[in-house]
């Protein structure tokens, strides 16, 4: 089936690719910590309601895992 010219592969196809891409650095621990630290700065510096946790080693082994289910599941697709 076609919706206009864009399958539903492609689409399948383009998901799979972006969550790859915005994964991969949350599956590498020495890169997640950097990118939280860069999120947690972000959110200091426009002044956003609420606090960023702090990260322990714990929760860095979740982010990892996590990460990594998700560019399986990426690849699968």
């Amino acid at each position: 089936m076609r919706i206009g010219t864009c399958s539903y592969r492609s689409i399948i196809k383009a998901s799979g690719i972006y969550d790859i891409l915005i994964m991969l650095p949350f599956a590498i621990p020495g890169v997640a910590e950097l990118v939280l630290t860069f999120i947690s700065q972000m959110h200091y510096e426009f002044l956003l309601k609420g606090s960023m946790p702090e990260f322990s080693h714990l929760h860095l082994m979740f982010v990892n895992i996590m990460a990594s289910i998700s560019i399986v599941w990426g690849l699968s697709g």
